[in-house]
């Protein structure tokens, strides 16, 4: 008709109710989100890991694995009565070199640190006939060993005994509030406990016959034995660092070709450390058992720590 308007381009088409306009903007975010948002943070991403070095991981490990020691009587764990402390040497000492288990320079970045561990129990006639409470605590001793030239020892003569004579005098708070259950507890200072878990003995994973009683009436009297098997106990313990290290050099490290030691840790780790409570150990000794020989209770304990880092 003459005189009318003609709207240009496409009509009106279908009308828009609020249950289209609804899914067409629930479908748009979906196809933006799925497209550009995921994809451009997945571009950034890459980009900066292609920027950043490329930096090896290396580990270095050490532990007693092989030797037999016996809880509250090793050298290699020192302790006294019902206390032993576990030292991961491989975090406290380092070797200079280019090779896996080696660092270049003094220092290096610290990622993580593991121990594993194993409590091996007395079978047969040795087995454990009295009350036995273990408990493994990981801590961070937060002392520094802050040698100089005028300490002793000094800066450049630490040896890896001095290291593990200081961590065991920091912890001897922590020993005085285990043993004295009388005593009212205070925030401990100089060691911050990770973890604490209890040595559980499961009964389900021996193939041999738990624990039981013989009796012998044999001359000149009767007389009592038990006997029976225990499975090994099996505990992994992790400290997560994400710190750099710096390391001193000493002339009384012992061993092929460690020459360094962590002097001063940083202030948000410590030294890390295993204390095992075993307030019990007066009755897991060797003693005569009569008739039956020497019974020997005993607790056998093995260990090995790996320390990944990398270097700057």
């Amino acid at each position: 008709m003459p005189g009318k308007y003609k709207p240009r381009g496409r009509g009106r088409g279908r009308p828009r109710t609020q249950s289209r306009m609804t899914f067409a903007r629930s479908n748009r975010n979906q196809t933006e989100a799925a497209s550009t948002i995921q994809a451009a943070y997945r571009n950034r991403r890459n980009f900066r890991k292609n920027l950043q070095p490329f930096v090896e991981t290396k580990a270095f490990q050490s532990g007693n694995v092989g030797i037999t020691n016996y809880l509250s009587t090793t050298s290699d764990a020192p302790g006294t009565g019902a206390f032993n402390i576990i030292v991961p040497n491989c975090f406290y000492e380092k070797e200079q070199g280019v090779a896996d288990h080696q660092m270049v320079g003094d220092s290096c970045y610290s990622r993580y640190l593991t121990t594993k561990m194993r409590l091996m129990f007395p079978q047969g006639n040795n087995v454990l006939v009295y009350p036995t409470s273990i408990t493994v605590y990981q801590v961070w001793i937060k002392s520094p060993l802050a040698a100089t030239p005028y300490t002793t020892p000094g800066v450049n003569n630490v040896s890896q005994a001095d290291i593990e004579l200081h961590c065991k005098q920091q912890c001897q708070e922590f020993y005085s509030t285990l043993d004295d259950k009388l005593e009212f507890r205070e925030k401990l200072r100089g060691i911050k406990v990770i973890r604490s878990q209890k040595v559980y003995l499961k009964r389900d994973k021996s193939i041999v016959q738990p624990p039981f009683g013989i009796i012998s009436h044999e001359s000149p009297g009767w007389s009592h034995v038990v006997a029976g098997g225990t499975a090994d106990w099996y505990g992994t313990f992790k400290w997560p660092c994400k710190q750099k290290l710096h390391y001193e050099e000493s002339q009384s490290l012992v061993g092929a070709g460690i020459t360094h030691y962590l002097n001063r840790p940083p202030s948000e780790l410590g030294y890390p450390a295993l204390i095992i409570y075993n307030p019990n150990f007066a009755d897991q000794a060797t003693t005569d058992g009569g008739e039956f020989g020497t019974v020997d209770r005993r607790i056998k304990i093995q260990y090995r720590s790996k320390h990944w880092f990398g270097d700057q």
